[in-house]
């Protein structure tokens, strides 16, 4: 009988937001047509990490500040994210206001593995032996990396790990033999002479 266990802390991922024509950070597109330079700015580290807000006038005390999917008014402490926009940069005083990359994480991957392998003699020269693995025998669901896109949170995916299917996109690996998908059981029978 042997066993593997696995157990790696979750991956750093950057929460993001998509490009929006004024940006100040990459006026021209130069970095990425899909994805802004500038990051979304961290308000409330306390508020629900899949909140997120919007600059609407730059000359009010609070910037205007609404709720980015509702539009209805709320406050800093309310909100995870502020959208990173030319108005929250003029609120801000800097478009590079975002918060710092790769500060949170995704799910670990707590995994183990179990074999077992016994021997049976038929004859002096000849064994067969009787196989079982289980790979992940806890059946660990592992989703990953949330949605780390801002502009996502209309549809609920933002900061959301059940719109991935075991791993998503989000692991560069083999699913089905690293261990880390659904459970998989093997049988097997070896003559050994």
């Amino acid at each position: 009988m042997n066993t593997t266990y696995r157990y790696s802390s979750g991956q750093p991922y950057t929460t993001i937001q998509n490009h929006n024509p004024g940006s100040l950070c990459d006026p021209s597109s130069t970095l990425s047509t899909n994805f802004d330079a500038c990051r979304p700015i961290l308000a409330s580290s306390s508020a629900p990490l899949s909140s997120a807000g919007q600059c609407t006038d730059a000359a009010a005390p609070d910037c205007g500040l609404v709720d980015f999917v509702t539009q209805q008014p709320t406050s800093m402490s309310s909100v995870h994210w502020i959208y990173n926009d030319p108005v929250a940069a003029s609120f801000f005083g800097t478009p590079f206001a975002g918060a710092p990359r790769n500060i949170l994480r995704g799910q670990p991957i707590s995994t183990a593995n179990l074999a077992i392998f016994k021997n049976f003699n038929v004859n002096e020269r000849v064994k067969l032996q009787l196989q079982a693995q289980a790979f992940n025998v806890m059946n660990v669901q592992f989703l990953g990396v949330p949605d780390p896109v801002l502009d996502d949170a209309g549809s609920g995916q933002f900061q959301s790990t059940k719109f991935n299917s075991n791993g998503g996109l989000a692991f560069a690996g083999n699913l089905t033999t690293d261990g880390i998908a659904r459970r998989r059981l093997l049988f097997g029978l070896k003559l050994i002479f």
